[in-house]
Formats: structure tokens, C-alpha cells, sequence
């Protein structure tokens, strides 16, 4: 029964579905693939604001690749940071990755203007890093998570944007609403009806998930035109 828990596992949250050609260099985006990061640099003038995105638990970060390829191919360099073993389960671990974005953000110089965003336990950490480090950041955007549950970012100046589907099952229209107070007055709130959580990626269907009403595309759309609209605010 473990053995075969974990092949549905291992299987439902490969990434899927989408042309692997995105994952190569071309005349607009090179792809770098290290053990940390995958970074999509635009080969011309790359605009003022990047955007760091955090994976949710489990989920091979190729997943992500689709949605970071299109915003990368709109000028904005991305970097996907691959979590510990794809987990990131314990708080050491997750002060690690925590630790890591800011890495990356310290060592552009503050020439970048930076958008940490993620989906899931990937949103979680993305909120933590806003916790920790809103004075490196333009911009915070929560993608299918009910975070941040644990503490309060009532206070934060910076633009923040949360990202939720209809029909969630991991991170439930209820849980979002629950700790709607946590996030500040200002908060751009983005629900995409018919969505559901694993289609924020690309990749199988997610245990304890409700079943999309849309298509996979039109939620990735949704979800790039609003993390297109945090990174160009953050741009001006």
C-alpha cells in the first residue's frame, strides 16, 4: 500500500502536459538548471522588476516552467527556487529557502526591483520572506494558498496580491476568506472561477483537490496576468 501511495505520488506530481522545448535556450530566453534555482534570463534589456517563484510541496519545479518562460519572454527575469527534497518539511528547512530568496535578492545590488511570489506551501514561504525581508521587496503575490495563517502581514506597505481558484481544494475559498484579515487593506484579491489547485501548475491531479470547471490554459493565464500586473506596478 506505500509502495503504491507513493508511485500515485511520484506520478501525479511530475510535470506534464506542455512543450519541453520551454526548458531550452532561444534567441528571446536562456534557461539555466541548477540544483537551487531554474532561472530564465531575457537575452535583450531585461525590465526593472524579476520575479523569485516558490514551488508548492512536491511538485517538480519543471511544473512552473510555462508560466515563468511567458513572463520571462515579457522582459522580467525569473528564477524558480527548487525547495529541499521538494518538501521543505520542516522549519529549518523552510528558514533555509527563506534564506536563500533573500540571497538571491541581496545579490543583485538593488538594481532589481523584486516580486516574490508561489503557489501553495510555496505561497506560505513566499509570505514568510515578505514577513522577513519586505524592505528588499515591490511586490508579494500568494498563489492557492490559505497563508499566511501563522501571523499577520496586516502592516505590509508593499503591493501585495492574492491569487485563489473557486473550486480548491487544498486552500479553500473558506480559508482564504478566514484570514483575509492577516493581509493589509490593500490587498489586489484575484479569484479565477472554475479553477482549482493543481492546475496553478502543470502537473497531475493533487490529492484532496476539487475538479477544474476550466481549462488548465485559462488558469495560467489568469495567474500570469496577475503576477504580469504586480511586476509592471513594480516596474513604474
Amino acid at each position: 500500500m506505500v509502495a503504491l501511495f507513493a508511485a500515485y505520488v511520484i506520478h501525479s506530481y511530475r510535470a506534464t502536459g506542455f512543450d519541453r522545448r520551454i526548458l531550452r535556450n532561444d534567441e528571446r530566453v536562456t534557461v539555466a538548471d541548477t540544483a537551487d534555482t531554474i532561472t530564465f534570463t531575457p537575452t535583450g534589456s531585461p525590465r526593472r522588476s524579476a520575479l523569485i517563484f516558490i514551488p508548492g510541496s512536491m511538485v517538480d519545479p519543471d511544473a512552473y516552467a510555462p508560466l515563468a518562460r511567458k513572463i520571462a519572454d515579457d522582459g522580467h527575469p525569473v528564477i524558480v527556487a527548487k525547495l529541499p527534497w521538494r518538501l521543505a518539511s520542516t522549519d529549518a528547512a523552510r528558514d533555509a529557502v527563506v534564506e536563500r530568496v533573500r540571497a538571491v535578492i541581496d545579490s543583485s545590488g538593488g538594481r532589481t526591483r523584486w516580486v516574490v511570489a508561489g503557489h501553495s506551501l510555496g505561497g506560505a514561504l513566499a509570505a514568510r520572506v515578505a514577513r522577513d525581508h519586505a524592505d528588499k521587496l515591490a511586490g508579494v503575490v500568494l498563489i492557492g494558498t490559505s497563508h499566511p495563517r501563522d501571523f499577520d502581514l496586516s502592516r505590509l506597505t508593499i503591493d501585495v496580491t492574492k491569487v485563489s481558484a473557486s473550486n480548491d481544494g487544498l486552500a479553500s475559498p473558506a480559508e482564504v476568506k478566514a484570514n483575509a484579515r492577516k493581509l493589509p487593506p490593500h490587498t489586489r484579491w484575484v479569484t479565477i472561477d472554475g479553477g482549482n489547485h493543481s492546475q496553478f501548475g502543470y502537473y497531475g491531479f493533487q490529492l484532496g483537490d476539487r475538479r477544474a470547471t476550466i481549462s488548465r490554459d485559462a488558469q495560467q493565464e489568469a495567474t500570469r496576468q496577475a503576477l504580469s500586473d504586480t511586476l509592471n506596478r513594480a516596474d513604474r
